[in-house]
């Protein structure tokens, strides 16, 4: 198997970061939408605790990178 340069692996790093950071703003920024005209159906319960995970889940990307 051929070994990665170590420039690459950082340049990925920094990319995957970036990206992670954006869509956690951006799932953050539904959460806080969905939340202030949020309705009393389950549907708006499941799309506000799976914007959450996804807007942990990619920023703790962001910090992992």
């Amino acid at each position: 198997m051929t070994e990665l340069n170590p420039n690459y692996v950082i340049a990925v790093a920094e990319q995957l970061s970036s990206v992670s950071a954006f869509l956690g703003g951006v799932s953050a920024t539904i959460l806080v939408t969905i939340v202030v005209f949020s309705s009393p159906k389950k549907s708006v319960n499941w799309i506000v605790a799976s914007s959450a995970f996804a807007a942990s889940c990619l920023l703790i990307a962001v910090i992992a990178f």
